[in-house]
């Protein structure tokens, strides 16, 4: 006769309970907030943000991208990638440099345009600054003197100076 088998805590298997990527947000926040320990918050915002959470993203833009991975070159690139692919605009900015600056990546002016202008459209000025010279000298994309315009006048509109210099070099605002 089959007898009913009766489970005890040694005989079930063990489960790990994964967080989702708001349980590993609000975990950072808690590091973040209670005795600043910013390696742990560091290590449950990079949990969220593989779970694909906007905040960690720009948490990570925030505090710990630009200063935290030196030496970690593999590390950054996959984090300011993700950043980027989430849609923080100093991430997509600062990915787009690395595209037209050939660093950490080959050259490649159409990925750079194509994250420059990402940035650009969320209105980071210095996005639309490159923009403007990117349309103005044709990198990534076919130069065109009204589209450089547009966007130097985007940027400028933010208080971007470079824009405003740009823009009284090309006649469009006189001194």
């Amino acid at each position: 006769a089959l007898q009913p088998s009766v489970s005890t805590p040694e005989s079930r298997p063990q489960t790990t309970v994964i967080p989702g990527a708001e349980e590993c947000w609000q975990i950072s926040l808690s590091f973040q907030s209670f005795g600043a320990d910013w390696h742990e918050a560091a290590r449950w915002a990079l949990l969220a943000l593989e779970k694909g959470n906007r905040n960690a993203a720009d948490f990570f833009v925030e505090h710990c991208l630009f200063n935290n991975f030196v030496g970690d070159r593999q590390l950054y690139m996959a984090t300011l990638k993700k950043c980027a692919e989430l849609g923080t605009p100093a991430a997509q900015f600062e990915y787009a440099r690395l595209f037209a600056n050939g660093h950490e990546v080959p050259q490649d002016w159409s990925s750079a345009f194509f994250w420059m202008e990402k940035a650009a459209l969320q209105n980071h000025s210095d996005a639309q600054y490159a923009l403007g010279s990117y349309y103005e000298h044709g990198k990534g994309v076919v130069k065109n003197r009204y589209q450089a315009i547009f966007w130097y006048q985007k940027a400028a509109a933010n208080s971007n100076k470079n824009a405003i210099e740009r823009l009284k070099a090309l006649g469009c605002i006189k001194d």
